[in-house]
Formats: structure tokens, sequence, C-alpha cells
């Protein structure tokens, strides 16, 4: 399969991982100076004699097989005849100490100061060597500067912003008249240029000589083809960089969310001295459901049931409750959850004020319930979208539509019956509903309505499980008013409630970073549109 090939095929998966993004670039860079990456540009006589370069540089001889076939519009040259390649001048303990002193002159370059080709050479390390003194071997600014001895040889490179001088481990490549700086600086980033070199290091400290260096073979287009190119190759390049900026910010949330999740069931409560199996079975999981984001609300569910039904207390001597669900339904449940000793069992009818919501005129949309009306009315898309706070309205009755309905104050506990079955959410206004939602008023000396309205939730897949066993698809009031949810004392109620909520908003910043990173993928993917045509 080409190089090209590679990137149409595998480009979606390569930007995942971490390890990935450099490989993404360096086979964007072997596709650039192959003459893969853009289609031919302008006309350029044919060569398709490339042969291998001698030790002294001189032609002859097959290319090696490691090399590809170029366009036939692209030729081979040894890298003495495109550019002026010399090394520079050692300096030591004493001659650094009188650079730094220097505060006219040009930047002396270490191979320390030299990156890895994405950033350029700097401008300012300390060091000055002065206009008048020759020891200093120099280069422009528009050079490369290549290191070509010690453990970095062959990776750590970078153009010159103006004329420097330069350390004996590095090669300042000044470009002739065929080459352009940024297309050299992209062939000498490409395996095409590191098979070749690693072929001709020698030594202990693994070097070459710069008689060796003369004799790469480059691969040349035309001096357009490779501003088009190199064009290419920056855009790509940018793309890739902003979804690595993206895929970092999403593990670092994935991270801080994975983080929160261990606090949420190890240290918002007394951990039981053996874990419950489901909580210890979760911890297991979570890295690898947390990689998906898909998955997360998976676990956002499973730490709200694990929260509301008390499994990571700390229980009393004499042990749990059993678990009392209404028996409707305990079909398919797996068995009834236990609650820790301290928590008791109520019925949604004992711990406030509990009925089915009021419209007693027919029909519900009579326009004469709601000219000029001022009293909101939510139906039950309205509690299903409120994700725990109905804010939603877009009804409101008139004095006549309230006459036949009711006003349930701020603070309610709204539950669907019909459509959207046992959704959930408490009123932040006061607001009318008809009869296909129900509402219960808590007494505040009993329960915390937000925290009932988790119970809900965790107990959800139940309760619609039942209303699928009816021939109306929906649940009763009889079914609610038997159903039974744990009751921790207060303040126990308001510690799972804040950590829920923090464990819904570290859910949301996650999924956030999911939808983030998929968008900029498909952004990338977009901007890579004329390469994987052109393959």
């Amino acid at each position: 399969m080409t190089s090209a090939a590679r990137l149409v095929s595998n480009v979606g998966s390569l930007l995942g991982d971490a390890d990935d993004f450099d490989q993404l670039r360096s086979l964007v860079f072997d596709l650039a100076s192959s003459g893969q990456l853009v289609a031919a540009v302008g006309p350029q006589p044919a060569n398709d004699k490339a042969h291998a370069c001698d030790a002294e540089g001189r032609v002859g001889g097959a290319l090696p097989t490691y090399l590809p076939v170029l366009p036939p519009d692209w030729t081979w040259k040894p890298l003495a005849e495109i550019v002026r390649l010399e090394t520079g001048t050692s300096a030591d303990d004493l001659q650094r100490a009188r650079l730094a002193s220097v505060g006219e002159g040009v930047p002396y370059i270490s191979t320390k100061d030299v990156g890895y080709g994405s950033e350029p050479v700097p401008i300012d390390t300390g060091l000055r060597v002065p206009a008048s003194d020759r020891i200093f071997r120099r280069t422009p600014g528009g050079s490369v500067l290549l290191c070509i001895e010690g453990g970095s040889a062959g990776r750590k490179l970078g153009m010159t912003q103006g004329e420097v001088a330069f350390g004996n481990k590095l090669a300042a490549l000044e470009c002739g008249d065929e080459i352009i700086a940024p297309f050299l600086l992209v062939f000498l980033q490409s395996s095409l240029f590191r098979d070749q070199f690693a072929e001709k290091k020698s030594g202990l400290i693994g070097g070459v000589s710069l008689k060796k260096l003369r004799t790469t073979l480059v691969p040349l287009p035309s001096l357009q083809a490779q501003r088009v190119i190199v064009g290419e190759v920056e855009r790509v390049l940018a793309a890739t960089l902003a979804v690595e900026g993206v895929h970092m910010r999403a593990e670092q949330t994935r991270g801080e969310c994975l983080e929160a999740f261990r606090l949420f069931l190890h240290k918002e409560h007394e951990i039981r001295s053996e874990l419950h199996a489901k909580l210890a079975a979760l911890i297991r999981e979570l890295p690898r459901l947390l990689s998906r984001g898909d998955r997360v609300g998976e676990v956002e569910e499973s730490a709200i049931r694990l929260l509301v039904f008390g499994v990571v207390y700390e229980p009393s001597d004499e042990g749990v409750v059993e678990g009392r669900l209404h028996p409707e339904l305990r079909a398919g449940s797996g068995g009834s959850p236990s609650i820790p000793r301290h928590w008791r069992w109520a019925t949604l009818p004992e711990l406030g004020e509990f009925g089915r919501g009021v419209s007693k005129h027919r029909p519900r949309n009579d326009p004469a319930l709601f000219d000029g009306g001022e009293f909101p009315l939510i139906q039950t898309g309205e509690v299903a979208r409120s994700e725990g706070f109905v804010r939603e309205v877009h009804s409101y009755y008139n004095e006549t539509g309230l006459a036949q309905s009711r006003l349930w104050p701020c603070g309610t506990l709204c539950i669907t019956i019909a459509a959207n079955i046992a959704a959930s959410g408490v009123l932040s206004f006061d607001a009318c509903f008809p009869d296909s939602v129900v509402g219960l008023i808590p007494n505040p000396a009993l329960a915390d309505a937000r925290f009932l309205h988790y119970c809900l939730l965790a107990l959800r897949s139940l309760l619609v499980e039942a209303a699928h066993s009816t021939a109306q698809m929906n649940i009763n009031l009889s079914v609610l008013s038997r159903l039974l949810v744990p009751v921790p004392p207060l303040d126990e109620q308001h510690k799972v409630v804040m950590a829920i909520d923090r464990l819904i908003e570290a859910r949301r910043r996650l999924v956030s970073a999911f939808d983030l990173q998929s968008s900029v993928r498909r952004d990338a993917l977009a901007s890579l549109g004329p390469a994987c045509h052109h393959a």
C-alpha cells in the first residue's frame, strides 16, 4: 500500500491516540517528499534516470531500494548540488563566557538551542558573536541548521530567522536556486532523508560527516511545485495540531472526570470495609468506559444508582435494610437493592403532598384558556428535557385556564406518567401541569426534592419496564404511590445531591470535550481532502 493510500485509509484512526500524531506528521512529510501529497504542478522535463552517489558525491549506480519512485516531472539530486554545506565552530567554556558578555552581535547557536523542525531557530540564546569576530562560522537567515553528531543527529533541525553563528555539531544548509528552504525542511523530516542519514552514520557517537552528508539524494520538483507542497503541508499540520490540542484537553478532562468519579465513590462518604461488588466493578471499568463518549452516560447512571442507594456508606453493626421495591417493579431487575441500616424506605405520598396535575376543560387547547395568559403551563416534554430543573415553558394559562387547573409551587417535583415515562424535574417557578404529570411537594423535614429526582432517575428503567407491560404504555398514580424509595437523613440527602451535581457537571464537560474533539477531527479530515483526493 502506498503512503498516500495509508493516509486515506488510516487518518481517521490516527487522529485519536497521543502517540499517533507524530506518526501522522511523519506520514505527511513522506507524502510531500515523494510527490504524493498534491497533484502535479506545472510542467517540468521528466528525468527518470536517477542514480545513487558514491562516497565522493559522484553519481552512479542504482537507487537504494528504500527510496520511492518519483513522479515523472521530479528528479533526484545530491544535496551538494543544490545547497551549500558547512559545519560550525565549537566554543569552549572560556569562549562561551566571552560571548555571554557581548551586547551587540549575531546569536551563537548550539545543538541544545535547535528544536525538531516545528520551530525556527531562536534569535536570542544568551550568547552573541561580535560583528568583527571572524573565528565563528556564520550562516544567513533562511538557512537550515541540522544536527549531524550525537544522540539528536538527523533529528534536530530548524530554519534560521536571521544571520547566526553556529556550533561544530551543526551543519548549515544554504539553499541554491533549485530548492526553497521550507521544502528542504519538509524533506529533512521525512523517512526519505532519515533512512539515508541512518545508513551513513558511523562512530561511537553516531555522527555523519559533511562529506557523506553531501551525497544525500534529495527529491526535487519544480520551485512552483515546492511552494504548493509546502503550503499544503502547513495546512495539514495546522489541522493536525488543532486536533492534537483538543485531544490533549479531552485527555485532561477525562483524567479529571476519572478522578472526580473516584472521589464521589471513595471520599464523599465513608466507604464500607468491603466495597459493594457493583461499586468495585464500576471503579475497575472507569478507564475503559471513560475512553468513549457514548459510554459516559453509562458511568453516570451507574454512579447515581450507587449513590442514591447508599452503596458507599458505612453500614451500622446491624447491616443493611433489604430492598423493598414494589413487586410490580421487581421483574427483570436482578433483585432489589439494599440500603444502609440508618436509612429507611418510604412511599412518595409519605414524603409530602402527592397528586396528579389538573386540566379539566375540554378541549385542552381551547384558546379561551390561554388568551392573554400569564400562568405557566408545562407539559411532559418540558419535564423530560429539564435535566433536573424545569426552566422551559411555552404555554401560559389566563385566569380562566388557572380556574380549571392548579398552580403548583416552585420546588415541586414533577413526574411524567405518559408519553415520556417517569421523567422528572423540579419546578424553578410556580406552574400548572395536566394530569399526565404527577406532582410531589416534599415535606422539607423529610425529603429533598432533588434527591427524590435522582432516586427516580435511578429507578426510571424499572418504571419504564412496568409501563411497557401495560396496554396504554404508561404508569398510573397507583404504581407511583406504592413505589418505595430510599430515604436517608436530610443532611445525607443534601450530600448525595451535591455529589451527583458535581458528577453531572463532570459528565457535561467530558461530553463537551468529546464533541469538540469530534468536530475538530472532522475539520482536520476535511482539510486533508485535497491530499486524499489526489491519492
